[in-house]
């Protein structure tokens, strides 16, 4: 198993983390690409996918536009 693979095990529990990989999985290469596409706030959903402000009334909306579950 590679190192790449151990560092995404390590940060899945991490929501912010997750947010990221969602985000570039869904095919958006910057947090700025997936606001605009999103209608959010730049500034709201950089603090959310840099941890730097809590994502929970958030998850649900972010979770359904990027195809993944919350879980």
């Amino acid at each position: 198993l590679t190192h790449r693979f151990f560092m995404h095990k390590a940060t899945m529990n991490d929501p912010a983390s997750r947010l990221r990989i969602a985000r570039e999985a869904a095919g958006y290469d910057s947090a700025t690409a997936a606001a605009k596409a999103l209608g959010a706030r730049e500034q709201t959903y950089y603090a959310h996918e840099n941890g730097s402000r809590g994502l929970a009334r958030a998850a649900e909306r972010y979770a359904k536009f990027f195809g993944v579950s919350l879980d």
